[in-house]
């Protein structure tokens, strides 16, 4: 990667001369805009890491699937046994507030964890696509994928982050 930015830097060197001393076929630009699209498409990450990440991706995400069926099934009360002649419903009004916050609890929690498996199913698809470790808004604003590029040690943290660490903070407000 770093030979590749060596001659990216005199290739631009020598093609922004050529403009200055004048260009009149535009050859120089055309030139420059090849350059500058293989350049964009060069890898960021190596196939191991790409595969330490979809695996680390998919293992979440089979967690979370039993995690949010199991919230869910708990939620609504599917896993209870009507066998015997006791009532698993409340008698009182307290336990009947108890049961109704336990119930929006695991139903809430089952949403978040739902949310974190699209991100994650979005991910998997970043890494078929070859854009996965690239921060969105970087990529959007027209920065290399030397400049784009979500830092490995966030990633490892939260996989499925579309952005860079600063863009984050701005999006945040921070």
């Amino acid at each position: 990667m770093t030979q590749l930015l060596e001659i990216k830097c005199v290739i631009s060197g020598e093609l922004d001369r050529f403009l200055r001393e004048g260009d009149n076929t535009g050859l120089a630009k055309s030139a420059l805009s090849q350059w500058n699209r293989a350049w964009k498409s060069q890898p960021v990450m190596k196939k191991t890491e790409l595969t330490e990440f979809r695996e680390m991706l998919e293992d979440m995400q089979s967690r979370l699937r039993g995690d949010v069926h199991q919230l869910t099934k708990e939620a609504l009360g599917t896993d209870r046994h009507d066998g015997g002649s006791e009532s698993k419903s409340p008698t009182h009004m307290a336990e009947l507030g108890s049961d109704t916050f336990e119930q929006d609890f695991s139903l809430s929690l089952a949403a978040n964890e739902q949310e974190t498996l699209t991100e994650i199913s979005a991910a998997l698809q970043r890494i078929k696509d070859g854009t996965f470790g690239l921060c969105e808004i970087c990529t959007k604003e027209g920065k290399s994928p030397s400049q784009s590029s979500i830092p490995k040690p966030r990633l490892r943290v939260i996989p499925y982050a579309r952005t860079c660490v600063d863009c984050a903070r701005k999006r945040e407000g921070f």
